[in-house]
């Protein structure tokens, strides 16, 4: 089949079963974006901006049979930096969650050309894969899809504008049957981040990373200089000499570059960007020397070496939530919050409760009254895509008032644009509880309520009136509470 390396990408996700796939404008990314709308397999949502179409990736992953993908570009990720920082460290999620980069190394429609491979190895702490022609952008995100399905963590694919332009033969295979069931919320304990879990977080995706290994292409060759060739770059090695090609940029796959370079004098690293794969192979104290610079004549690589899929230790999140709970702070009795929580849990319909990390989220995750809680902002697109994935349950987002302007206004809005089944509920109490009790900006109340009517949100009283509405709609609860700052 012959495909452009975008429309491979998507092709890709659709047959590795991604049921949902969320994106905000910017080239070179659109293009797979676009081949995803075309083919019509994968449903498909533009969002208002990559910090939402982020988190609802993350988000819908943690349903079972519903494997998401975001895709977004280069400088995109700045948007969803808070997201990929938090969300991305988890590896917990049962279904599949694909983040797709585009990269404008040599910028074309962008404004610069930042290197993020700093931002996937130190801040997301992912395995980031860069196929270099069309058959390796469909090979790879194919492999990705298996790893992140095995692990529970997200897997990045990295893509610059002329692999995804370039058109070439791929080798498709088969399409993964996609489950009869429903997509559904199984998750044992509470899905979170906070300040008391985020350790275990950073501590299991360490040990994930050591058990993985990147795909790489060995072009054989004499003579005392090797090249090392960053996938990025494209499928090529140096003519006649011994090259190293990784597909991926983390994590640094030091036992095999120390191998390659055992026998050599000098070693080039060829990469764009920052000097980054350059400095970390010489961290390494090779016996070569370790220079940055460019391919000689070059010839077509050999084909990626996709390593089998290691086994990998299994999760005990669900024992080190029932051991930490104990020592997280909760409601207390007389607090007006535990009385919204539980009417919430109380309706008829049963709830999947999506909160932001502020104070009234964190209150409530002790006695598991909070299902999911990523960064700043997660609450409003996290229900936002349980709602897509069409969960028996009914999504809800509580946010506080601070964290509400400061990042969550956003998924409102994409979730009263788009008419999603989801019930938001704001708690205003004018401070920020979390840090020290400071007054941020806010609206009146009526111009708050004029300004979530006119984009489309049913405002209703109670949490009454919310249970026989339907589409997006939101309850305004005032409340009145005192609570430690700087918790």
């Amino acid at each position: 089949m012959r495909l452009s390396g975008a429309a491979a990408i998507a092709e890709a996700l659709a047959d590795a079963g991604v049921r949902a796939a969320y994106s905000f404008p910017g080239s070179p990314a659109t293009k797979v974006s676009q081949a995803l709308e075309r083919a019509g397999r994968v449903r498909h949502a533009w969002t208002v901006n990559e910090a939402v179409a982020a988190t609802m990736a993350l988000a819908g992953a943690a349903l079972r049979n519903w494997g998401t993908a975001c895709i977004i570009k280069h400088v995109g990720t700045n948007v969803a930096l808070d997201a990929l920082a938090t969300g991305a460290q988890l590896s917990e999620y049962a279904s599949p969650c694909l983040l797709v980069e585009g990269i404008d190394a040599r910028p074309r429609t962008s404004q610069n050309a930042q290197d993020n491979r700093p931002l996937w190895s130190a801040h997301a702490r992912v395995v980031a894969l860069e196929p270099g022609n069309p058959d390796e952008c469909y090979a790879l995100t194919r492999w990705a899809a298996r790893l992140s399905a095995r692990s529970g963590m997200p897997v990045v694919v990295r893509a610059e504008e002329r692999v995804l332009s370039a058109e070439a033969e791929v080798a498709v295979e088969a399409a993964a049957t996609l489950p009869a069931e429903p997509p559904a919320w199984q998750q044992p304990v509470p899905l979170i981040s906070t300040a008391k879990t985020c350790g275990f977080h950073v501590e299991r995706r360490a040990r994930l990373l050591a058990a993985v290994e990147l795909p790489y292409a060995l072009a054989p060759g004499a003579g005392p200089r090797g090249y090392l060739v960053a996938g990025q770059m494209g499928a090529l090695a140096a003519a006649g000499a011994p090259t190293l090609r990784l597909g991926g940029c983390h994590p640094l796959p030091a036992a095999r570059i120390r191998g390659f370079a055992h026998a050599l004098d000098e070693l080039v690293v060829v990469e764009e960007g920052l000097p980054l794969l350059t400095e970390a192979v010489r961290a390494l104290g090779l016996g070569a020397r370790v220079l940055r610079g460019e391919l000689p004549p070059a010839v077509p690589s050999p084909p990626l070496v996709r390593p089998e899929l290691p086994e990998l230790p299994a999760s005990d999140w669900a024992s080190f939530y029932a051991h930490a709970r104990a020592g997280m702070p909760g409601f207390a009795a007389t607090d007006p919050r535990l009385a919204l929580f539980r009417a919430l849990r109380a309706l008829a319909r049963p709830t999947l409760i999506a909160s932001d990390p502020g104070t009234t989220g964190v209150l409530g995750i002790r006695d598991g009254l909070v299902d999911l809680k990523l960064q700043m902002g997660c609450a409003a697109p996290a229900a936002g895509a349980l709602a897509d994935a069409g969960v028996a349950a009914l999504p809800v987002a509580v946010m506080g008032d601070t964290n509400f302007y400061h990042s969550e206004l956003a998924g409102v809005l994409d979730n009263a644009m788009a008419g999603r089944e989801v019930l938001h509920v704001l708690v205003v109490n004018r401070k920020s509880e979390m840090t020290a009790g400071v007054r941020t900006p806010y609206l009146t109340d009526g111009a708050l309520d004029a300004l979530l009517c006119a984009a489309g949100l049913a405002v209703v009283p109670d949490l009454a009136a919310a249970a026989g509405a339907r589409g997006p709609r939101i309850v305004v609860a005032h409340t009145e509470t005192e609570v430690a700052a700087d918790m």
